[in-house]
């Protein structure tokens, strides 16, 4: 599917949007899409203020009057998510973005005992989103899952997978197997990795997008339908 975000996101007037993990990568690379389509305001969440300040001057060198908000969110600790929560003070919120991730880490838990990143990709993201819901009214299989159990007809959830993109999430993979580091090695040398600029293509037309079926799964650009087995059972979604 053709999408280009700056002809195919619509004026975002009044709208306000949260994205986390948005200091960089991804999530940064939205907030700046976002910001050109006239917005009430965008919240910065990242893993400490100084990233997010940081993002947020960047952004700013670029698009002067963008209005960002930033939060310090910390997705290894339930308490930072509830601190999180209590900080976001709009009175709404159009667009929440769960952008933020971590993958093939050396071993560590959360706060909570949860695997680290099983609690950072899904436990936390699932804890913020449940206090933030009732305002306005995973790992990655997980994710998907949730967001098929999470669709209703008052809101629009879906999950998204940007493709192969050149960002620093595998900055802290040293504990990943060899040969998931050869694969990622060869995407990048016979160059298999989308830039940013496109990779964020497919959660920017998620988010806006009147064609956005609640529950579904979504691979580069808009296509739905792509889901595995265990993607698409509804059984292990509540077990979930």
């Amino acid at each position: 599917m053709s999408f280009n975000p700056k002809t195919d996101v619509p004026k975002l007037k009044r709208k306000v949007i949260l994205v986390t993990g948005a200091n960089s990568g991804l999530g940064k690379a939205a907030i700046t899409e976002f910001c050109r389509h006239h917005l009430a305001e965008v919240w910065l969440a990242a893993r400490s203020l100084a990233k997010a300040q940081a993002a947020d001057d960047e952004i700013k060198w670029e698009i002067p009057n963008a209005p960002i908000m930033l939060l310090n969110l910390d997705l290894s600790s339930f308490n930072s998510v509830n601190s999180t929560a209590k900080a976001f003070t709009s009175d709404r919120l159009d667009i929440l973005m769960l952008n933020a991730g971590v993958m093939a880490v050396p071993p560590a838990q959360t706060s909570e005992s949860y695997e680290v990143q099983f609690g950072t990709n899904h436990m936390d993201h699932t804890l913020l989103t449940k206090l933030l819901l009732p305002r306005y009214g995973q790992s990655k299989l997980a994710n998907i899952l949730w967001a098929k159990q999470l669709a209703s007809p008052s809101f629009t959830v879906s999950s998204v997978h940007p493709g192969v993109v050149k960002t620093d999430l595998l900055s802290g993979a040293r504990n990943a197997p060899p040969v998931f580091r050869a694969i990622f090695w060869a995407a990048h040398v016979l160059g298999f990795k989308s830039t940013v600029e496109t990779g964020v293509k497919n959660q920017l037309w998620a988010a806006v997008s009147k064609d956005v079926k609640s529950g579904e799964y979504y691979e580069p650009v808009g296509a739905g339908g792509k889901a595995s087995l265990h993607g698409t059972d509804d059984k292990l979604a509540i077990e979930i």
